[in-house]
C-alpha cells in the first residue's frame, strides 16, 4: 500500500521512472496485496505508467490482468489508452522510446521488450557500453553505436533488450518496421 501511495506521489512530480518502480512493487502478484478498489486503481496506474515510459507490451499485459477483474467499458480512459497504443503499433511510423540508465542504478542497465524487428540508438547523452538482445531461443551481445541499424531475424520470437551503460546516460531507442 505504501508503494502505491509513493507511485502516486511520483506521478504528481512527473517522475514517471520512479513512479513505475513504485507501482511495480505495489502490483506484485498482480496487485493481490491490495484491497479490491485499490488493486484496480493501482493496475490502471501501472498501465498508464508502462505506456508513458514506452513499455507498451507491459501496458497490454496489465490491461489483460485488469480485464480479469471485471469488464472494462469501451469509454473507460484505460480502454481508450489501450486502443491508442494499438493504433500506434499499427502505424508504420518509428516508435521512439526515451531510455535511461537510472542515476541510482547499481546494475547499470535499461530493459525494454521489443515491439518491432529493427532498431537503432539515437541522441546518446553519456556512455552506453553494450546491449544484450534476448529472444526465446536466440540472443546476441553488441556494442552500441548511433551509426548502426540492427535487424532482428523474423524467426526470433519474444525479444527484449538490456542496454548497459553509465548511470545517468539517456538515449532514444527507435524501433522501425523493416
Amino acid at each position: 500500500m505504501t508503494a502505491d501511495a509513493l507511485a502516486l506521489s511520483y506521478v504528481k512530480t512527473r517522475d514517471y521512472q520512479q513512479a513505475r518502480k513504485a507501482i511495480r512493487i505495489a502490483t506484485l502478484n498482480e496487485g493481490r496485496y491490495l484491497d479490491g478498489r485499490a488493486r484496480e486503481d493501482a493496475i490502471k496506474v501501472r498501465i498508464q505508467l508502462e505506456a508513458a515510459t514506452g513499455e507498451i507490451s507491459d501496458a497490454f499485459a496489465w490491461f489483460e490482468i485488469l480485464k480479469e477483474i471485471g469488464p472494462i467499458p469501451d469509454d473507460d480512459p484505460i480502454a481508450k489508452l489501450t486502443s491508442r497504443l494499438h493504433a500506434q503499433l499499427d502505424d508504420p511510423a518509428p516508435l521512439v522510446t526515451d531510455g535511461s540508465i537510472a542515476s541510482d542504478s547499481a546494475s547499470g542497465f535499461w530493459q525494454h521488450t521489443l515491439l518491432r524487428r529493427d532498431f537503432e540508438f539515437h541522441n546518446v547523452r553519456g556512455t552506453l557500453d553494450k546491449f544484450e538482445l534476448r529472444c526465446e531461443t536466440h540472443g546476441i551481445d553488441s556494442a552500441v553505436s548511433e551509426r548502426a541499424h540492427w535487424a532482428v531475424p523474423g524467426s526470433w520470437r519474444n525479444c527484449w533488450i538490456d542496454v548497459h551503460g553509465t548511470p545517468g546516460t539517456t538515449f532514444q531507442f527507435v524501433e522501425t518496421i523493416p
